[in-house]
């Protein structure tokens, strides 16, 4: 897999992304001005792909988080990820960062940029350690949907991008995923 076709998906998701925000643009009327501290934990299930020069990877991954949303539109947000179903550069990001989550009626779109630390290592085409297991620093921006049902939502759809560079490559991870958030706060 090129890099340029790597780009082309990531833009495909992101028109995809930029779709389904349309799509609930009418719920705009009903944007809260009142402040309510929140807190919630989530759960994603994700397909996705590793781009590396010549050698696609996919993976299947999920995602573990929780954040806290003092304000009615930033907040804090924590996520530990493993790509490691099917792939030969297994990835374990865990990254701490800034949440960005504007609320509608029935409807959130998060926004997520966070840094910190990747545990990746590279299995080789036949399942031999290859690069052992290294921490190493990443970085990952996620975008997603929520649909809101009292204190158990639906996240319709998340987007991830996670990098992480290793001593041998620079790993690109896109994935897109659905999952199940738990607000602590109605």
């Amino acid at each position: 897999m090129t890099l340029e076709s790597c780009g082309f998906r990531l833009r495909n998701i992101f028109c995809l992304f930029i779709v389904l925000l349309c799509t609930f643009k009418g719920h705009a009327q009903s944007v809260s001005p009142i402040v309510r501290p929140e807190m919630g934990v989530f759960i994603i299930e994700s397909g996705g792909e590793t781009a590396l020069p010549g050698f696609p990877d996919y993976t299947v991954g999920f995602t573990l988080g929780g954040y806290l949303q003092p304000a009615s539109l930033i907040g804090i947000e924590a996520r530990v990820s493993s790509y490691a179903i099917s792939a030969r550069f297994p990835q374990n990001p865990m990254t701490v960062g800034v949440r960005v989550a504007p609320s509608f009626r029935d409807y959130a779109v998060i926004g997520y940029l966070g840094g910190g630390l990747s545990r990746s290592r590279d299995d080789g085409a036949t399942g031999e350690q290859i690069l052992a297991p290294q921490w190493v620093p990443a970085w990952q921006a996620s975008a997603g949907i929520d649909r809101k049902f009292s204190q158990l939502n639906w996240r319709v759809v998340d987007i991830s991008y996670i990098r992480a560079t290793t001593t041998k490559h620079s790993l690109r991870t896109g994935s897109v995923g659905t999952g199940i958030v738990f607000r602590f706060s109605r």
